[in-house]
This record gives C-alpha cells, sequence and structure tokens, in this order.
C-alpha cells in the first residue's frame, strides 16, 4: 500500500502539488529521522518521509510533514515520495538486508541523487557504499569519534589538535570500515 499525504486533511496529495525547490526523502522516521527531518526544514529543504509503522505514519502526518506509508524497497513507494526529483535520500532506519536495497532502487530512478545512509555497525557500510551510497555514516564509527573528542577536550587539547586528532580518527575508523 502507498498512501501519500501532505498533511491530515489531505489524503491522497499528488505529486503535481508539491512545488518545492528542494526536497529530501527521509526512510525511517525513528529518533534519528525525527531530527534529520527538523533539521531539514528549518533549513528549507523539505523533508517526505518513507515510513511502515501505521501509527508513526499518522503522527508525521500531524505533524504536517509529507509522508509515505509503505516499504521502501518498492519502486512506487519511491515514486511516491517524489524521489524522481529529490535532491537526496537519507536512509536512516530500515534494517541492514534493507538498506542496500533501496539506495539501489533510488539509484536506479535518479542517477544524480544524493544519498546518505544510517548503519549500525561500521562492517554494515561496505554494502551501502556498493549499492551506491556516498556517504554512510555508522553508529559505531561516531560513537568512537565522540568519544575520542570527549576525551581530547577534558584533557585540554587546543582546536587545532582536536581537529587533527578528529581527522586521525575518522580516517582510521573509517577507513577499516571500507575494509569489511
Amino acid at each position: 500500500m502507498v498512501h501519500r499525504t501532505t498533511d491530515a486533511s489531505a489524503p491522497g496529495t499528488s505529486e503535481a502539488n508539491v512545488t518545492l525547490a528542494h526536497r529530501a526523502v527521509i526512510v525511517g522516521y525513528g529518533p534519528i529521522g525525527q531530527t534529520v527531518a527538523r533539521l531539514l526544514h528549518d533549513g528549507g529543504i523539505e523533508p517526505v518521509i518513507i515510513e511502515m509503522n501505521l501509527e508513526t505514519t499518522r503522527r508525521v502526518r500531524q505533524k504536517g510533514h509529507q509522508v509515505v506509508y509503505g516499504d521502501a524497497t518498492r519502486s512506487e513507494v519511491l515514486e511516491a515520495a517524489g524521489i524522481r526529483t529529490a535532491v537526496a535520500l537519507i536512509v536512516s532506519g530500515p534494517t541492514p538486508d534493507e538498506a542496500p536495497e533501496i539506495i539501489r532502487v533510488a539509484r536506479r530512478m535518479n542517477t544524480s541523487l544524493r544519498v546518505l545512509s544510517r548503519s549500525h555497525y561500521l562492517r554494515e557500510g561496505a554494502s551501502m557504499r556498493r549499492a551506491g551510497a556516498d556517504e554512510v555514516l555508522s553508529d559505531e564509527g561516531e560513537v568512537a569519534l565522540a568519544m575520542a573528542e570527549y576525551v581530547l577536550g577534558f584533557l585540554g587539547a587546543t582546536p587545532e589538535q582536536m581537529d587533527r586528532e578528529r581527522q586521525r580518527v575518522h580516517e582510521e575508523v573509517f577507513r577499516r570500515a571500507s575494509q569489511f
């Protein structure tokens, strides 16, 4: 089932009614998807959320966001979300098995799309990159980076030292991840 709306009172809003200069499709509306949607909206990019949980879809609609209820591995769901004219795809919630398929399908539909994907573990990133993700952010890697930054700050590192070490940790952690 594909159901696309812009608000609670406008079921079935068509693609022609959306007059946005920039659109980003967000797959998953958990804590990460919610934060990304809010920040994009505040930055002038209208998020369109794809969500599999019907209750979450209702909440998203009540907040005034465009939402599509359905499985983002299906091209008709991505089509309903406006993937062909979107500037970005943010894959924030699906399982490690679903994310690469979503990315592959979306890439076939829009080759100029910028794709950002979330992985839980570093080892999952390689399959998402092979599927066409421009960037993969790993929960594991980002937490390691945040912890390193915290310790460096606590120990009194200068901003230059922090930048240098942040870059080093980023390269080491994420370079290793690409080798999985």
